[in-house]
């Protein structure tokens, strides 16, 4: 749906069938899945911690909006959530598995980070 006076951005564009054989040109942008690579350390005073059930914890409700920023609190947060005893450190992203930071962002408006269980490290 389009509201009436915002304008149609993007490089894709494709003319949508209208009553009375008119169409509708809309424009969008698909979006490009860009690697994320995540690394922190947890210390678990209640006992051991099992790494594969966080992993695919993340992968499945840790989700990065398009053209946003990939950021270690959300990681944290996350991670936080799962049990409140968890003391999380260290915790970093990266775009390329090589430099690491607190905050990433990706390459342009139409990527979107992607995380994946072989992508996580926990130690």
């Amino acid at each position: 749906k389009k509201s009436s006076g915002s304008g149609m951005k993007g490089d894709e564009e494709i003319y949508v069938p209208r009553t009375r054989n008119r169409t509708f040109l809309i424009k969008f942008d698909r979006v490009v899945s860009q690697d994320l690579y995540i690394r922190f350390s947890i210390s678990y005073v209640g006992g051991v911690y099992d790494s594969t059930y966080i992993k695919q914890q993340i992968v499945q409700y840790v989700l990065w909006e398009m053209g946003k920023d990939a950021s270690s609190d959300a990681i944290t947060c996350f991670v936080k959530s799962l049990n409140s005893e968890y003391i999380i450190t260290g915790c970093q992203v990266s775009d390329d598995g090589a430099s690491w930071a607190e905050t990433v962002s990706t390459t342009d408006k139409k990527s979107k980070f992607q995380n994946d269980i072989t992508r996580i490290t926990i130690t």
